[in-house]
């Protein structure tokens, strides 16, 4: 059965299958396997190794000129990752799994000029797949007053929460705790989200136009100016609570002051992407 897809690669530039002629055939993407040990005849840990997987292709375009600007597109994209030492993305409806196109074979391209198939290889360090759900705080109305709801923080903080305190629930949708990006907005100062009992905090001022990055994915803290200049902010965190905690799933209790704003973009995980 053919599908859509879409190949991204690292600066963002998009292949999008069914727009340019090209169609995925059965292929391996949701194909999976884990490697493991064994100690005294019993599995000591699962792991992932990099993994290779194959990607048929179908080219079916109305001119050989289209046809050939299609191939040359892909491999250019495709090289470019290559070039850059950074994956790309194959993204098949919501879900994203990353990796570099390490090979490229073609048959049947003599035949009609317009028409030819392509199989791909697909090399990942991580073979998972991906789906990021962006959940928006901030601005009048969001959330409850948490002191109306009982909540408390399991430590001081340096200055008052008891005037303003807002909560919402997120509910993660997920087999397993997941990794998240934490985007907060500008101005605040020492920004702190608790997630389910668990406190996200950073020692700063951001100041206004300027946005705080926490990205459990890559652990990392990255200030980005108004100017567009990046700054390491990994020894602002506040070290009483584990900053790059991953979220637990089922309905999670989100709580902060309510005087900023801040993105909260749920990383789900899987072996293979939801059948749908």
């Amino acid at each position: 059965m053919l599908e859509n897809f879409i190949y991204e690669n690292h600066l963002g530039q998009r292949f999008v299958g069914l727009e340019n002629g090209i169609y995925l055939n059965e292929n391996e993407l949701r194909d999976y396997s884990w490697d493991y040990d064994i100690i005294n005849n019993r599995i000591s840990r699962f792991y992932r190794s990099v993994s290779s997987r194959n990607l048929p292709l179908l080219v079916c375009c109305s001119t050989k000129e289209e046809a050939n600007r299609v191939r040359n597109r892909l491999l250019e994209l495709a090289e470019a990752d290559i070039d850059a030492m950074q994956p790309g993305k194959f993204i098949v409806g919501e879900y994203y799994t990353t990796g570099f196109i390490t090979a490229s074979k073609k048959s049947d391209y003599r035949t009609h000029g317009r028409f030819c198939r392509v199989n791909l290889t697909l090399t990942s360090t991580d073979p998972s797949w991906s789906r990021e759900t962006v959940h928006v705080f901030g601005g009048s109305g969001d959330g409850e007053d948490a002191s109306r709801n009982g909540f408390d923080f399991p430590f001081d903080y340096a200055y008052d929460y008891s005037v303003s305190v807002t909560s919402r629930q997120v509910v993660c949708d997920t087999i397993k705790s997941s990794k998240f990006k934490l985007k907060i907005y500008g101005e605040a100062t020492n920004p702190a989200i608790m997630i389910n009992g668990h406190a996200y905090k950073v020692n700063g001022m951001i100041r206004k136009g300027e946005t705080l990055l926490i990205d459990s994915l890559n652990r990392t803290i990255t200030l980005t100016t108004e100017t567009g200049s990046k700054i390491n902010w990994f020894t602002n965190r506040d070290r009483h609570d584990y900053i790059f905690e991953p979220i637990p799933p089922g309905v999670n209790n989100v709580i902060y002051n309510g005087s900023f704003k801040f993105d909260l973009t749920i990383i789900e995980e899987r072996s293979e992407p939801r059948w749908i």
